[in-house]
């Protein structure tokens, strides 16, 4: 997206033109994905939805580091159990 400027020797319609293709550079808001109607709650809108799943993969990781250790420790007392039986334990 271009900076726009308009300097003080434009005229009324250049500044006008100028003016104008802000909107196009911001781009329709009707074709936003979001709920939102208007492109700062559109972004800020996505930028919740971009926290929560970082989030989510997050709490993801920590549950599957945990189900991975709980496993561990079940086959580890597998192993323990049939060792005493094995024994006669």
């Amino acid at each position: 997206m271009a900076i726009r400027n308009v300097a003080l020797t434009n005229s009324f319609e250049e500044w006008r033109v100028e003016t104008n293709e802000i909107a196009s550079d911001a781009g329709d808001v009707l074709t936003l994905t979001t709920v939102a109607t208007n492109l700062t709650d559109g972004i800020n809108e996505q930028e919740l939805k971009i926290t929560t799943n970082a989030t989510n993969i997050t709490t993801n990781a920590t549950n599957i580091t945990t189900n991975a250790t709980n496993i561990t420790l079940k086959e580890d007392i597998g192993v323990a159990v049939a060792m005493a039986i094995a024994l006669g334990g």
